[in-house]
């Protein structure tokens, strides 16, 4: 989908709530909507209950996103499950999609061929503002579950499952996490949140995805749209 997209610049926009009808290109089950979130200032997707899923895209034509972290602004509550799958390709295959699954049920990391499973310790990280910028650092993690594939290629699909509130995806070039480092205003928090969302950096790190935010999974601060239904 994004195979000749201009990718060597800063930061590729992938999703975001505004529009008609912002997830027509992805396969939605269960009970899922869009609503104003007061704290974020803005427009939300929301996937509430056991049942509530997203996937992109909705073809089996991959996405074919190269940059190294992928960014998923996300409103997490703490006595709530969440998921993520992402579909990923390494450099020594390119036809054969590995797949990362990051979930709040996981007690622990868990590493295959061909998949991968990283415990989210929501209660570790979350605060009262509920919101966070999870970063995934497509490369380390692949280096860490796949050493002999050859290095991280593409992210070619993303699945959310409940329960979360969905702002923005996008992916960046350099690390977020760098103070020289800046978010486009487009794609940033607004400036008149109450309290800036931290920055969840999941990387390839030993103590990656464990409670208390250790090792490859760190919490920091993060640098300072049309109603209708999803």
């Amino acid at each position: 989908m994004y195979r000749t997209a201009y990718q060597s610049g800063p930061s590729l926009d992938v999703f975001g709530p505004t529009g008609t009808k912002p997830c027509r290109l992805w396969n939605v089950s269960g009970n899922v909507s869009r609503s104003y979130d007061k704290q974020a200032n803005g427009l939300a997707v929301n996937l509430s209950g056991h049942s509530a899923k997203m996937s992109f895209p909705k073809t089996k034509a991959g996405l074919h996103l190269t940059q190294r972290y992928a960014v998923f602004q996300l409103k997490l509550s703490p006595d709530k499950q969440f998921s993520m799958e992402l579909a990923i390709t390494t450099k020594d295959n390119t036809s054969t999609r590995r797949r990362l699954t990051i979930s709040s049920s996981f007690k622990s990391r868990k590493f295959a061929p061909l998949t991968a499973q990283i415990p989210l310790n929501v209660q570790s990280v979350m605060e009262a503002v509920g919101w966070v910028s999870l970063c995934i650092d497509l490369k380390g993690v692949v280096d860490m579950a796949w050493a002999g594939g050859g290095g991280f290629r593409s992210l070619e699909s993303i699945s959310l499952g409940a329960d979360c509130k969905l702002r923005k995806i996008f992916t960046l070039r350099d690390d977020p996490s760098e103070a020289d480092v800046s978010l486009p205003a487009q794609l940033d928090f607004p400036a008149s949140m109450d309290k800036v969302p931290k920055l969840l950096m999941l990387s390839g790190g030993e103590d990656d995805g464990e409670a208390g935010g250790g090792g490859g999974e760190e919490a920091r601060d993060s640098g300072a749209p049309e109603a209708g239904g999803a």
